[in-house]
């Protein structure tokens, strides 16, 4: 699996564990998103290449907090709007 892959896949982890509801799931997502970091940072010092930054020195971004936008009350007749799938 090549480097890009693992950072999806790590990213992917990180925003699953956000959005989950359940304090189980959420630790399982947080879990899988540690063993991608551990791949990662295999990788990298496989490659060569330096853990928090690219070899032209421009720094990774690491983390980032994926926020919701708000949810659509009530409509006019009191009723909740249609749950959507996430995409």
């Amino acid at each position: 699996m090549d480097l890009n892959e693992l950072l999806r896949r790590h990213q992917l982890a990180i925003m699953a564990a956000d959005g989950s509801v359940e304090r189980g799931d959420r630790d399982v997502y947080l879990a899988i998103a540690r063993i991608y970091a551990g791949r990662i940072r295999d990788l990298q010092l496989t490659l060569g290449l330096p853990r928090n930054a690219w070899p032209n020195g421009a720094t990774i971004v690491l983390a980032a907090r994926h926020v919701e936008p708000p949810r659509p009350g009530p409509d006019s007749n009191g009723r909740a709007p249609p749950e959507t799938d996430g995409l």
